[in-house]
C-alpha cells in the first residue's frame, strides 16, 4: 500500500529555501541565489540603460560623477531637509517636458507637493502621478514595480516623516536587500530612482549608485528660490569629493555656485 506521507516528501538531497527573503548564513545576511543570479547578470550586461546620464544642472557637481552626470537606469538617495527640493531641481534640469514622473508618498503625510510651486521648480503639474501608499512596504513595492515596468521617466519615494505608519522619522529608508532589488528594477526599466531620506541619519549599506545630504544654506539674496548646501556622501565607480558645495537658485531658476 502507497505511503501517502512518504509519497509526497521532498527529497533530501533538495533543499528547500525561500526566493524572496534573504537568510541567515555565517552570522550575515546573505541574498538568495537567484536575486544573486539576476543581479550578476545586469552588472555584466550593463542594464537597459547602461551609459546614460542626467545632467544635475550644476557643473561642479556634474565633474564629481563617473559619468559626468546622475546614472540613469540606476537609484539614487538623497538625504536631508532640502531633500526633496533638490529631487524637483534634478527632474525639471534633466528629463524632457513630456516625460511622466511617479512620487511616492506615506500615507497622512501633511506637506503635500503644491502646484504653483511645482511650477516654479519648473515641472509641470500635469506630468506628475502622486501614489499614496498605507505602508513602507507597500511603497518599496510601488517602487520596484514603476521602476520595472519602464512606463515612467522616474520614480521618487518620500520613505521619512512616516509617523503616520507608526514610527519616528528614520534616516534609514531601505535596507541592503530592498536597496538591490530597487536598483535591479530601475537597470530592468532603464528609468531614475529617487529615495528621499529627509530625516538625515547614519551612512547604512546600500546599493544606491550615489547618496547625497542636502541642507538648507543661508540666502545671498532674499528673492533667490533656495540656496543649499550639498555633499556627495557615496558614489559607485568613483571616489567621494572632499569638499561640499554651496549651490544657489536664484529667482529666475538659474543655478550658479
Amino acid at each position: 500500500m502507497l505511503n501517502r506521507s512518504a509519497s509526497l516528501r521532498a527529497p533530501t538531497s533538495v533543499r528547500e529555501e525561500p526566493l524572496n527573503e534573504a537568510h541567515a548564513e555565517g552570522g550575515r545576511r546573505v541574498l538568495p541565489a537567484d536575486l544573486r543570479r539576476k543581479i550578476a547578470a545586469i552588472e555584466a550586461s550593463g542594464g537597459k540603460g547602461a551609459g546614460r546620464c542626467l545632467s544635475t544642472g550644476v557643473t561642479a557637481l556634474d565633474a564629481s560623477l563617473p559619468g559626468r552626470g546622475l546614472a540613469l537606469a540606476a537609484v539614487h538617495e538623497i538625504q536631508g531637509s532640502s531633500a526633496a527640493g533638490f529631487a524637483l531641481h534634478l527632474l525639471a534640469s534633466g528629463l524632457s517636458n513630456e516625460e511622466c514622473i511617479l512620487w511616492c508618498v506615506p500615507e497622512g503625510r501633511r506637506d503635500h507637493l503644491y502646484g504653483p510651486g511645482l511650477w516654479q521648480a519648473g515641472i509641470d503639474p500635469r506630468r506628475l502621478v502622486v501614489a499614496v501608499c498605507r505602508d513602507r512596504e507597500e511603497m518599496l513595492w510601488t517602487v520596484e514595480e514603476a521602476l520595472k515596468s519602464g512606463s515612467v521617466a522616474a520614480v521618487v519615494a518620500q520613505m521619512d516623516k512616516d509617523r503616520s505608519w507608526g514610527g519616528p522619522v528614520s534616516g534609514k529608508p531601505v535596507d541592503l536587500t530592498a536597496s538591490r532589488r530597487l536598483q535591479l528594477a530601475a537597470e530592468a526599466g532603464g528609468g531614475l530612482g529617487i529615495i528621499l531620506s529627509e530625516g538625515g541619519g547614519a551612512l547604512s549599506p546600500s546599493a544606491a549608485a550615489t547618496r547625497w545630504c542636502v541642507d538648507p544654506a543661508p540666502l545671498s539674496d532674499t528673492r533667490d528660490r533656495a540656496c543649499w548646501q550639498i555633499a556627495l556622501l557615496r558614489v559607485r565607480g568613483g571616489a567621494v569629493p572632499d569638499k561640499d558645495w554651496r549651490v544657489r537658485v536664484d529667482r529666475d531658476g538659474r543655478v550658479s555656485i
